[in-house]
Order: C-alpha cells, then sequence, then structure tokens
C-alpha cells in the first residue's frame, strides 16, 4: 500500500490512475480489517471461558439469519442459497457466536462456489446432536488437506483459496466457537464435486 501510494504522489496523474491506486488500497484494507477482526475474535475466545447459557438457540432463526445476511454477497457472485431447515433443532449457547460460525461458513462457501450454482443450508437433529450443514459446488479439497484445515492460518494452495486472499482464520475460529461448546466441526469433499462443513453441537435440555 505504501509502494503504490509512493508510486501514485511521484508526478501528476490521470484522475482515473488515482482511482486504481485508491480501489486497490481499499480491497487491501479490507483484507487488513478482517484480519484484525478475526484475530481480536480469537484471543477473545482464547482468554475468556464461555458462560455456560441455558437458554435454547433455535438453529433454524440462526441459519435464516445468515442467509439473509448473506444475500447480497450471494447475489453478487451468482450464487444461489437454499435452506432445508427443521424449526424443532436446538442447542444452548451464545446466539451471536453461534450465528458467527455459520456465518463464516456460508461466507466461505460462497467466495468458491462457480457462478449459478447453489449452497445448501441445512439445519436438523441426527443421532441427538443437532447438526448444521453448509454444502457448496465447489471445486473441492484434496485429501491431504483435509485434517489441516481447521488449523489456524493453514491455507489451501489451490484454485479454492488463490484468488480469494482468506488469512486461513475463519474456519479456526469456527472450531473454536463449537468446541467451546462442547461440539464438534467437520469436512468432507472431493474434488469437483463440492464440500460439506458439518457442526455438531449438543441439543438444548
Amino acid at each position: 500500500m505504501r509502494a503504490e501510494i509512493e508510486i501514485a504522489l511521484r508526478r501528476e496523474r490521470a484522475p482515473a490512475d488515482y482511482q486504481r491506486t485508491l480501489d486497490s488500497n481499499r480491497h487491501e484494507l479490507e483484507r487488513l480489517s478482517s484480519l484484525v477482526e478475526n484475530l481480536l475474535a480469537l484471543a477473545a475466545l482464547d482468554s475468556t471461558k464461555p458462560q455456560q447459557e441455558k437458554s435454547p438457540v433455535h438453529l433454524a432463526l440462526v441459519c435464516r439469519d445468515v442467509a439473509e445476511q448473506l444475500s447480497p454477497l450471494a447475489a453478487a457472485h451468482n450464487v444461489r442459497l437454499q435452506l432445508e431447515l427443521s424449526e424443532s433443532v436446538t442447542t444452548s449457547g451464545d446466539v451471536f457466536s453461534l450465528e458467527r460460525a455459520v456465518r463464516n461458513l456460508v461466507e466461505n462457501a460462497i467466495r468458491h462456489t462457480p457462478a449459478g450454482e447453489q449452497i445448501v443450508i441445512r439445519a436438523g437433529v441426527n443421532g441427538g446432536e443437532a447438526r448444521v450443514e453448509v454444502t457448496d459446488a465447489g471445486v473441492g479439497i484434496a485429501p491431504e488437506h483435509l485434517p489441516h484445515l481447521f488449523e489456524r492460518f493453514y491455507r489451501v494452495d489451490t484454485a479454492r483459496t488463490r484468488n480469494h486472499g482468506g488469512a486461513g482464520l475463519g474456519l479456526a475460529i469456527v472450531k473454536a466457537i463449537v468446541e467451546a461448546r462442547g461440539g464438534t466441526v467437520s469436512v468432507e469433499s472431493k474434488l469437483g464435486a463440492g464440500s460439506t462443513f458439518t457442526l455438531r453441537l449438543p441439543p438444548a435440555p
């Protein structure tokens, strides 16, 4: 960013050149802001013990709210969001943290799903567990990367991440949020056939 600004200021330039420099710096600032926000979120999760919330969280409502929030991003990528929700599925916890976990998964799916495809967001109960699944139609992830996806700063050097510039923290945040509430997160993926991320959470008593 500094180099681009210094080059732009060395001599008088056309307005379009300044516009390109500003656009480039805005993009970098957005990435830095996202990185700082994610680092702060991880620091907060590491340093505080989660409160044992007793009130139920309706996961269908969480999924609907996330889909509504991200509908502009999905539209910008020409991607459809499809909801398959059970109204009765609940867990206990902090609704805002759980919403962040689902949002991270859906936002990640949007950014890696080709235009014209759809993402399916499911919420239901399976085997006594409350579950949220996010299935994309992206390029998939090679098997050797799957065990490391939820590690902090891990990035897959494939078409899935090359053009999106993530810092490798979004999935680590999902893992931290879910495990702090007694749950787990996993992924199933096949190259050329997309990926499914699954949150498993204890049901509300």
